[in-house]
């Protein structure tokens, strides 16, 4: 996790930007650096402030790419949702 959270920080900075999102993880076949397979952290940083989560997904690899997309933007409409209104 502390990879994927300074994954994002570089992005958000080195673009220039206001919020990033980054992710990594073990889509398989086989274990990485001990870490199973299906594991994946995902990053949300808003302007320094980052918010993350750790999920596990029993499935395929392309599976597990589609849904760690989805679950990406969702995190990150989380975190933009209150903002709009202000």
């Amino acid at each position: 996790q502390e990879t994927t959270r300074a994954l994002a920080a570089a992005a958000r900075e080195t673009a220039g930007a206001d919020v990033s999102v980054a992710t990594t993880g073990v889509a398989g076949p086989g274990m990485s650096e001990g870490k199973p397979v299906g594991l994946l952290h995902i990053v949300v940083d808003v302007q320094g402030h980052q918010v993350s989560q750790e999920t596990r997904y029993s499935t395929t690899r392309t599976e597990y790419k589609r849904r760690g997309a989805l679950e990406a933007l969702y995190l990150l409409w989380r975190e933009l949702k209150p903002q709009a209104g202000a």
